[in-house]
């Protein structure tokens, strides 16, 4: 059997693409309770990353910034729970989560929530 140049390189790309693999990460449901805010962050793989969030009091249709938390996180592949600890006063807020991987900003979301 011959095996061409030109098909030992396709082969190689195609392992080096397979091994290189690629790392995914998303942010599901936060809540709040007893001075914590709870983000759950699923990861592909384990990392380290920062989680940074932009708190917003919503009253009479006005946004006020109550805070900007940044969270260094360890995570492991799967279902991550990241509690952040947090005072909020009742009422209604709006959040802005940031998921930053190596000075990267690899998700975003807006998640609004009652206290």
């Amino acid at each position: 059997m011959v095996v061409r140049p030109h098909t030992l390189f396709g082969v190689l790309i195609v392992l080096v693409v397979l091994a290189a693999g690629c790392i995914s990460f998303s942010i599901g449901s936060v809540s709040y309770s007893n001075n914590n805010l709870t983000v759950y962050v699923i990861s592909s793989s384990p990392a380290n990353a920062s989680l940074q969030i932009r708190v917003f009091q919503i009253q009479d249709l006005v946004q006020k910034e109550e805070g900007v938390p940044i969270v260094p996180v360890t995570l492991e592949g799967g279902v991550n729970a990241i509690a952040v600890p947090l005072h909020l006063e009742p009422g209604t807020y709006k959040l802005y989560i940031y998921l930053i991987v190596d000075g990267t900003r690899e998700t975003a979301v807006i998640r609004d929530i009652v206290v």
